[in-house]
């Protein structure tokens, strides 16, 4: 494995397309790429067919997907996770529909004005969120998940409240999916805390 960092997003593309060229490959086999958000997709596509005149035969995934396709190699799960955006966010909107949640004001003040346009909406931003949590907060996952409080930094109350309602709901997704603790937990986390 070869790390490369820079500020710079053009250096790393460039790096990425040099080792795309020097790599052979079968031109029928899909090219693997982890991207951070749909953005930089869309832009290294571009970058792509820009340098070899075409962007074909492209798989690029998030790191929460590509890794839980690492824990499947070792652990078994399921050949999708259920974790995956487009999966999550329906689990979820039926979720916030059975709300309230205790020590959710703001969440609950705000979904009893929202229409099912305006709920599934804030599903789908939760969903995004559980997945950017999942990629680089695997260890307040894990803490949910057993109960525990997670340790995110923050003395305000908004966010502590916002942390609360987030762990019941992250409870309650593990919970119908039978995945308590979640498997990523056993990986990325130090499981020697309390």
């Amino acid at each position: 494995m070869k790390l490369i960092f820079s500020n710079h997003y053009e250096a790393l593309e460039a790096a990425l397309l040099d080792d795309l060229n020097e790599t052979p490959r079968d031109p029928f086999a899909p090219q693997h790429i982890v991207i951070p958000s749909l953005a930089i997709r869309r832009r290294l596509e571009l970058g792509i067919a820009t340098r070899f005149g075409v962007c074909a035969n492209l798989n690029c995934g998030y790191l929460a997907q590509w890794l839980w396709q690492q824990i499947g190699a070792f652990v078994p799960v399921p050949a999708v996770s259920p974790f995956a955006p487009n999966l999550l966010v329906w689990r979820v909107n039926r979720l916030l529909s059975g709300l309230p949640l205790p020590n959710a004001d703001r969440l609950n003040a705000y979904l009893s004005k929202a229409d099912e346009v305006m709920r599934f909406e804030l599903a789908e931003r939760l969903t995004k969120l559980f997945d950017h949590y999942l990629t680089y907060r695997p260890e307040w996952l894990a803490a949910w998940s057993e109960g525990r409080e997670a340790e995110i930094g923050s003395t305000q109350s908004a966010h502590l409240q916002d942390a609360a309602w987030q762990a019941e709901l992250w409870r309650q997704i593990v919970g119908e999916l039978g995945l308590n603790p979640f498997p990523g937990s056993r990986f990325f986390c130090n499981r020697s805390q309390p």
